[in-house]
Order: C-alpha cells, then sequence, then structure tokens
C-alpha cells in the first residue's frame, strides 16, 4: 500500500504549492495534521512558501489565549496533560501569568524559561484556587469543584463534553471557535468523518 501513501503526498504537496501560488495565506491540513509522519513530510514544503500551515490544535490555542483579557494576572488551568494544556501554560508563564496548575508540573516547569519559572504553581487541591477568577479546563469538572472557584468566575475549556453551567454568579465561554472575516471568499473546507 505505500503506492497509495504517494499519491496521497503528490497530491496533497501540489494542493501546497497551489495554495501558495494563488495567495492562501494559511493552510491546515485537516486530519493529515494528527499523523506526525505525513505532517512532517510537508513542512520541509512549507518552509520555503509564503504560506502558514498550521494544526486544529494550534487553532484552538490561539483562541483561547485570545480569549484571555490583558489584565489577567492568574489563571488556573486543569487539563494539562493535553497539548493544549502544556501550551497554554507555558505561553502564559511566559507572558508573566501567575498558572495555578496540578498535572504535569515538573514537566512543564523545564520547559519554562528559568526567570518564568517561579510563575508556574503547583496545585494539588482546588480549594487552593479559591482566589482565582480565571479558569482554563481542559478537563471536566464537576460542581462541587466549580464551588471553590470565587464568586464572579470566569471559565473558558476546551473539554468536551462541555462542562455543566450551574451557577449564576459565573461565566462560562464556549468550545473555541473562529469567524470568518465577512469578505473572505473562495473558502474550501473538508472534513472527515
Amino acid at each position: 500500500m505505500s503506492w497509495v501513501h504517494d499519491v496521497i503526498n503528490r497530491q496533497t504537496e501540489e494542493a501546497i504549492l497551489k495554495a501558495d501560488r494563488i495567495g492562501v495565506k494559511v493552510l491546515s491540513l485537516a486530519a493529515f495534521n494528527k499523523n506526525k509522519r505525513v505532517l512532517s513530510e510537508f513542512v520541509v514544503v512549507l518552509q520555503n512558501e509564503a504560506l502558514n500551515g498550521v494544526h486544529g490544535n494550534t487553532l484552538t490555542v490561539v483562541v483561547i489565549l485570545n480569549e484571555i483579557p490583558q489584565d489577567v494576572e492568574e489563571v488556573f488551568l486543569t487539563g494539562a496533560t493535553s497539548k493544549f494544556g502544556r501550551v497554554i501554560a507555558i505561553y502564559l508563564a511566559r507572558s508573566k501569568v501567575r498558572v495555578l496548575s496540578t498535572e504535569r508540573f515538573i514537566s512543564i516547569w523545564k520547559e519554562i524559561p528559568l526567570d518564568n519559572r517561579h510563575l508556574l504553581i503547583q496545585v494539588t487541591k482546588y480549594q487552593e484556587t479559591k482566589q482565582c477568577k480565571t479558569w482554563i479546563m481542559g478537563k471536566w469538572t464537576t460542581p462541587s469543584e466549580q464551588n471553590w472557584a470565587p464568586p464572579g468566575t470566569h471559565f473558558r475549556h476546551f473539554v468536551v463534553p462541555l462542562v455543566f453551567e450551574f451557577r449564576r454568579d459565573f461565566t462560562y465561554s464556549k468550545l473555541p471557535a473562529m469567524k470568518l472575516p465577512v469578505d473572505v471568499e473562495g473558502l474550501g473546507i473538508c472534513e472527515v468523518m
């Protein structure tokens, strides 16, 4: 079946080069991005082009980070075991935001620059987050766990199923999504079901 792999790779490379020729700025290879072996073959192609290749995970992280107000000084992050959570924790610590986290603390801490490592705080209980008003949830959180958050807390999440919205004094974001500008034309998408 290697011939099938070759045909798919050739068609994908042709699509990337055509997209660059016609002025496409961002291209997602969708499900191909999940397969590192396939994606790595196209990194070389993209390096020489003006086109940016993105992964759905990349876009999700960007949406979550853009939702966080500039004046936020501290967040509580669950689900740092995922790619999303790891990148969010590292980015926020580099941006001088305190990150309270329960998972993968040591491995993430090692990836943060020395000057920012003090901003990643390991917590072992939800009670330790009772002053933090920005929660970023990458794993499902029960109503009793949410009860530790102070009134006025905003919950952002990248977890499915959605976190149950049970308190009126909290606000909850929807799953990350992007809206295209109204002047976008000729958008082509393909979803694998």
